[in-house]
Parts: structure tokens; sequence; C-alpha cells
């Protein structure tokens, strides 16, 4: 019993191959802040492992989470470095709900932020 525990263990430990984790890029949590008829938003690339970012920015949408390629989008660059950035999304309508994720493009991988909510209220604004 004993020697077939071995050999199976051994089986296993040989027939493994290493297993190589690359670092992917990691972006911070976006925040949102409304004031008078645009919205202000941040992220950063927190870590981005071997990855060169072709673009960076923001995409955003009403009433839906969004995405690169269907939706609003604000290119900022590209970068080799870690780095924070923020932009204004100008005109906002009203009494709408607005979703914004901050987002890095590597070769064919989007990365995204959380997703941040604001309800942009006609009187105040409340964020989720």
């Amino acid at each position: 019993m004993t020697k077939s525990i071995s050999l199976i263990l051994l089986i296993v430990f040989t027939s493994c191959s290493k297993l190589d984790f690359e670092r992917t890029t990691l972006l911070s949590k976006t925040e949102a802040n409304w004031s008078t008829n645009s919205l202000s938003v941040k992220s950063a690339i927190i870590d981005k492992g071997s990855n060169n970012i072709e673009q960076y920015g923001f995409v955003y949408a009403i009433n839906h989470e969004p995405f690169v390629g269907s939706d609003s989008m604000i290119i900022l660059g590209s970068t080799d470095n870690t780095t924070v950035f923020d932009t204004r999304i100008a005109n906002v309508i009203p009494a709408s709900n607005y979703y914004i994720k901050g987002f890095a493009k590597s070769g064919n991988t989007i990365y995204y932020s959380n997703i941040a909510s604001v309800y942009t209220r006609l009187d105040n604004l409340t964020i989720r």
C-alpha cells in the first residue's frame, strides 16, 4: 500500500509542469463626483505586470454597465508605467444613472476597474 501511494505521488510530481503566473494589469477603484453638468472621474493603473498599455481611459454609459467598443469612451493615452488618471465627462444629463469604469488595453485584452455608479438628480447628487 505504501509503495502504491509513493508511486502515485512520484508520477504526479514528475508529470506536472511548472506553472508560471504572469501578473496582469490591475486598476484601482474608479471614483466619480458630480459638479455642475459634469462628472469628475479618477482611476489608476496600480500594477501593469509585464504588459504595455496601448490605451487607457474611461468608458461610460447611461442605465447600463459600459464596455469598450459599445459605449462612450474617453481615451487618455498609452503608458509603460503605473499611473493615476482622471478627466471630466462634460454635459451630463440630469436625472440619469451614469456607470463609469476605468480601462486599460494591452494587445487584445481589456482590463477594467470596478464600476462607479452616479445618479445625477436635478436638486442634488446620490452616489451608490
